[in-house]
């Protein structure tokens, strides 16, 4: 492993240990805005649709900006004001302004900076890997950052409790300053390489993912998944409350255990790789991540008073490697037909998809918890991405059947290309 790639993981894990501290503080400062225990999973979501509603709008112009900047610039840059937003809202509650106006101020400005992040974010990694397989580079990445989640998740809940949310955002802010300093200042072990940019960024991106058949495919389970299963992760503390677990650490035993599973996604992908040719190793990690939400809500449903946190902690594992590693798949996948000139922008394309589905997402697991419950949108959400994964299925059996097994164009997804499905579906 480079120098300069261990270097990058270790501020990577840094940065993260910050990250889940503050996303906990700022999901426990939002539900508590609310009267009612069901109204915290209303301005929970309403707070992150904010944020990832405006990261989708921003992704299309990354290739613009990164252009102008440079890549590695831009990384650092949106990292580093990202972290300076969190500390002027921890400054703003220090002097008495209520947390959550402060937080859905900022989401915006949060929001963009993250949707330029997301895309250069795999370049970096690629770029500091020594240009190795960025499957395996997310592999070895979520490893760093699942253990710092696990940390952050339980010491973050700990700096709520004893001290308050300003807290977790302040060690956010100083937990990101060597990620930036490392990105700034220690050379990658290989070029990121020249941002094509496009004047009609909208138009280029949405022609990617009609006519780019890596693009398309990664992009339709991206679009599922991040309405059936990633909310999860965003939602724990909503989901804690509903269970009548109010306490910061019950949210940060969830989160911790779900980021232990993002630890163990490498296992995860090395086992689905194995499936064989005929089944997709994304599509085997979705269906599993479906079931594992429907055991939970089967779970809750059946137990009250305790056994349920532990069950949904522990489930959690498995949803964490799975759903990570089904991630790393579809990153993978997206950019498996890109030269350098095209992979950003090509990224770019496949984290539009999935960030039209995350405040969809979002504000669906928020509405059903307020007017249900926890469980009811574990349920149903899992019940959705095995329904959506068989629908996949059955498009691909009837569209290899159409042309007689030959000429299939699939890919480690194993959807069918842009002619077939994304035509049926209007796209």
């Amino acid at each position: 492993m480079p120098r300069s790639f261990q270097a990058f993981l270790g501020a990577t894990f840094l940065s993260q240990l910050g990250n889940a501290a503050a996303l906990l503080a700022a999901t426990i400062v939002s539900s508590d805005a609310g009267r009612a225990t069901a109204d915290s999973a209303t301005f929970t979501a309403l707070m992150l649709a904010v944020n990832f509603g405006t990261a989708t709008v921003a992704t299309p112009y990354t290739a613009a900006i990164a252009a102008r900047v440079g890549p590695r610039r831009l990384y650092a840059y949106t990292q580093a004001l990202g972290a300076l937003l969190y500390a002027v809202v921890a400054a703003g509650m220090v002097a008495g302004v209520p947390g959550f106006p402060l937080l859905l101020a900022a989401a915006p400005l949060l929001g963009l900076l993250g949707g330029w992040s997301h895309v250069v974010a795999p370049l970096a990694l690629r770029a500091y890997s020594g240009n190795e397989d960025l499957a395996a580079a997310e592999s070895q990445s979520s490893i760093a950052t699942g253990f710092a989640w696990v940390i952050g998740g339980l010491a973050g809940a700990a700096l709520v409790t004893q001290v308050g949310p300003p807290t977790a955002f302040v060690a956010d802010f100083a937990l990101t300053v060597p990620l930036v300093l490392v990105v700034l200042l220690v050379e990658p072990g290989a070029a990121i390489g020249a941002v094509r940019s496009s004047p009609r960024p909208w138009r280029d991106l949405l022609g990617r993912l009609r006519h780019n058949p890596a693009v398309s495919r990664s992009a339709i389970i991206g679009l599922a998944s991040a309405i059936f299963i990633s909310p999860f992760a965003s939602m724990v503390v909503p989901i804690a409350r509903d269970l009548q677990h109010t306490l910061a650490i019950h949210a940060g035993l969830i989160l911790a255990c779900i980021a232990v599973g993002e630890m163990l996604s490498p296992a995860a992908v090395r086992s689905m790789t194995r499936v064989g040719s005929r089944v997709s190793p994304t599509w085997v990690a979705y269906t599993i991540a479906g079931l594992v939400l429907i055991v939970i809500g089967l779970t809750v449903l059946a137990f009250d008073g305790g056994p349920e946190l532990v069950a949904v902690a522990a489930f959690g594992i498995v949803y964490g490697a799975v759903n990570y590693g089904g991630s790393s798949f579809l990153i993978r996948d997206a950019a498996a037909e890109s030269d350098d000139a095209n992979r950003q922008a090509d990224l770019a394309a496949f984290f539009l998809a999935v960030g039209i589905g995350v405040p969809i997402g979002t504000l669906l697991w928020g509405q059903i918890v307020h007017l249900l419950s926890a469980a009811h949108v574990l349920m149903f959400a899992g019940l959705g991405m095995v329904a959506f994964v068989g629908a996949l299925g059955v498009l691909r059996s009837e569209y290899r059947h159409h042309h007689h097994g030959h000429d299939v164009p699939e890919h480690a997804t194993g959807v069918p290309g842009p002619h077939g499905i994304l035509r049926r579906l209007g796209i």
